[in-house]
């Protein structure tokens, strides 16, 4: 064994193994159970234009049967018989695997889980096509039309960039996808040197080291594939590696969609560009996102909600990648006070760039981000899964609880307010808007996003 570190907190260490896998033990005091995270640096960002949606729909195939568990039932009850079911999930770029075990039993789960990344089957595929299409339809309309919010304002700031098309693909592509497509995409991706195991909780880093190399050795096909994969290194705005102009704000009407159906209210979301989780000011971009909502005495449910009475709820939240982040501004309202919702946000974003947030608002906020930080190191399946995730995809390290807090503390009222001047401008902004909307009311949504977003 080689290449171990520590991630800022004692007891914790990352490893190279000899089989090539790299993993990492986190000892969370008083737990009695294991915590397993392994993370594939493979989400829709990876795929080539003919593998839109592979990524995920290689995810469902590997439920589908192993070497040793030669049908989906065998293999989901040998997981089950060890430990919690194994929960896959897809997204723009990595794939996630976690369960849970009392640790007598981690070793043979292991086992089994070596199998399962090690030795797909891929059978059945026509019936998972089935299932992964209905998902799909919960994303466009009765026509085939994108109908997925975060979809459309993705592939509105972004263009053909892979970071912005849906992750689960759609129709076209999933009937593309066969056995041999698949084959290709996990011998590139789900190579032994690109998996990220994490262990949290009842557990000492030697013995597991140990353990999980012996078993991935036992499971490991005769001839593993030579295929090499590289991380996708196109940047936001670069779709085919060639340079994409930023829409000027006085175009930002291409950008927002606007779709009339039936009902009693307007559904609303504004998606900005932010900055992506390697910037050092991305903890600053998640102190606004919680200045404007993280409970309901944050600043968009107090103006909109508690003061004006104009909304039952309204959320702000980010999706996060390596280097863009989007910030997701969603609400539901009645066609009549659709645009006196968009005043009263706007004015508050212009707030935030205009003014410094209060001594007491900033230590909320940052009281509130010092709790989410104890409660991640004390709860063994939220850290595996968050360390795998960032070793995986090369974010910066150490990971440490102390670490965390300190740059918690390092956060400011004026870093606060260039995250705002940095994130609510109308250029870096797409919106998809549905429901009973005339010709009268979009034009009055644009003219308040105008006279908002300056």
């Amino acid at each position: 064994m080689a290449q171990s570190r520590s991630l800022g907190r004692p007891g914790v260490r990352i490893q190279k193994l000899k089989s090539g896998l790299r993993a990492a033990a986190l000892p969370v005091p008083g737990s009695s159970f294991v915590s397993l995270a392994i993370a594939v640096p493979a989400g829709s960002r990876s795929e080539r234009s003919d593998q839109h949606g592979l990524a995920h729909f290689t995810e469902h195939m590997l439920f589908r049967g192993s070497a040793r568990y030669p049908s989906t039932h065998l293999l989901n009850h040998a997981i089950e018989l060890l430990g919690d079911g194994l929960q896959g999930g897809t997204t723009r770029e990595f794939s996630l695997y976690t369960t849970e075990t009392p640790r007598e039993n981690l070793e043979e789960l292991l086992g089994v889980l070596a199998d399962f990344f090690q030795n797909p089957r891929f059978s059945e595929i026509d019936k998972e096509k089935r299932v992964v299409l209905e998902e799909i339809r919960e994303e466009v309309d009765e026509r085939g039309r994108e109908s997925g919010a975060d979809n459309i304002t993705r592939m509105a700031l972004q263009g053909a960039h892979p970071i912005a098309h849906p992750i689960l693909g759609r129709a076209a592509d999933l009937k593309r996808a066969t056995i041999e497509s698949l084959r290709e995409f996990h011998a590139t991706h789900y190579r032994t040197d690109n998996l990220v195991i994490v262990a949290a909780g009842d557990i000492q880093a030697d013995p597991f080291f140990k353990k999980l190399d012996r078993v991935w050795a036992e499971a490991s096909p005769a001839r593993e594939s030579k295929t090499h994969s590289r991380r996708a290194a196109l940047k936001p705005g670069r779709p085919g590696g060639k340079a994409r102009q930023r829409v000027p704000a006085d175009q930002f009407r291409d950008r927002v969609g606007f779709r009339r159906q039936a009902g009693s209210q307007i559904d609303v979301l504004f998606c900005f560009l932010g900055r992506g989780e390697e910037d050092p000011a991305r903890l600053s971009r998640l102190a606004l996102e919680r200045v404007l909502d993280d409970g309901l005495s944050s600043r968009l449910q107090r103006r909109l909600c508690e003061r004006r009475g104009l909304l039952y709820d309204i959320s702000l939240s980010v999706d996060s990648c390596t280097d863009v982040s989007f910030v997701d501004l969603g609400f539901r309202i009645e066609p009549a006070s659709v645009v006196a919702a968009l005043d009263e946000i706007f004015t508050e974003f212009r707030s935030l760039q205009k003014d410094l947030v209060g001594e007491d608002e900033l230590e909320r906020v940052k009281s509130r981000m010092r709790r989410e930080v104890r409660l991640m190191f004390e709860t063994p399946r939220y850290l595996a899964a968050r360390v795998a995730e960032t070793v995986a995809l090369g974010l910066p390290m150490p990971l440490g609880r102390e670490e965390w807090l300190k740059r918690i503390e390092q956060i400011t009222r004026e870093s606060i307010r260039a995250e705002a001047r940095h994130v609510f401008r109308l250029d870096r902004m797409a919106g998809a808007v549905e429901g009973p909307v005339t010709p009268a009311i979009k034009k009055r949504i644009l003219e308040a996003c105008a006279r908002g977003l300056r």
